[in-house]
């Protein structure tokens, strides 16, 4: 999509303390329910892959969704226009 989703996945991936690892597990929370999110880095692309499809889909990247980091609330928001869809994922400390 834009550098500021590569930017905003990887504060993310800072938050999570995972900057230096080109692939790791962690929990992540989505309107409260507890998922496991695989998160890889490739290139120039950071790819969030959660246990279930959240919405159509189970791998989301900043090739092609949107991805705004909350610092204050550890949340990534993940979206698109075409399709439209949104969905915010907490990532609380490690």
């Amino acid at each position: 999509m834009s550098i500021d989703s590569v930017e905003a996945a990887q504060a993310c991936r800072e938050h999570l303390g995972i900057s230096s690892d080109l692939y790791k597990t962690v929990e992540g929370y989505i309107e409260g329910k507890k998922h496991t999110v695989s998160i890889s880095i490739d290139s120039n692309k950071i790819e969030f892959y959660f246990d279930v499809k959240v919405g159509n889909y189970q791998a989301y990247n900043t090739d092609w969704q949107a991805m705004e980091w909350d610092d204050v609330n550890k949340t990534l928001t993940i979206s698109s226009s075409k399709p439209s869809y949104s969905f915010t994922v907490f990532f609380p400390e490690p």
